[in-house]
């Protein structure tokens, strides 16, 4: 068996994830490619590989997604808090302000004690 170079490698191994992300059937990918069945297979599982190490999830990003919801929590909480403060806006939007800037108090509350939990509460 002939030594494959790292670059066809990578080549056939885009080729039949860009394929199978087209929805081409795995016998039309084999046929077109000119590889056989195990080859085919092979390949395939190192496509899987690559897409579930890209949705390994990774301390820096989670920190950092950790600290956008914080944020955007916060901003969430604040505008509220001055909408239904503000006597020149309706009472009804007023009355919604309290309610999303205390859920998302709550919200801010609960990321503080028990890390990122994701529950759509908020609604307009």
């Amino acid at each position: 068996m002939a030594k494959v170079s790292r670059q066809s490698r990578e080549k056939l191994t885009n080729e039949i994830r860009d394929l199978l992300n087209l929805g081409v059937s795995e016998d039309h990918i084999i046929s077109h490619l000119k590889i056989g069945r195990a080859t085919f297979f092979r390949y395939k599982k190192r496509v899987i590989k690559q897409i579930i190490k890209q949705w390994e999830p990774r301390d820096d990003e989670i920190e950092y997604q950790y600290a956008m919801l914080r944020k955007s929590l916060e901003d969430c909480y604040r505008i509220n808090y001055q909408i239904a403060n503000d006597i020149k806006k309706s009472p009804l939007a007023r009355s919604k302000a309290s309610e999303m800037f205390v859920v998302a108090r709550a919200q801010l509350v609960r990321l503080a004690e028990k890390g990122p939990i994701f529950k759509p509460q908020l609604t307009l």
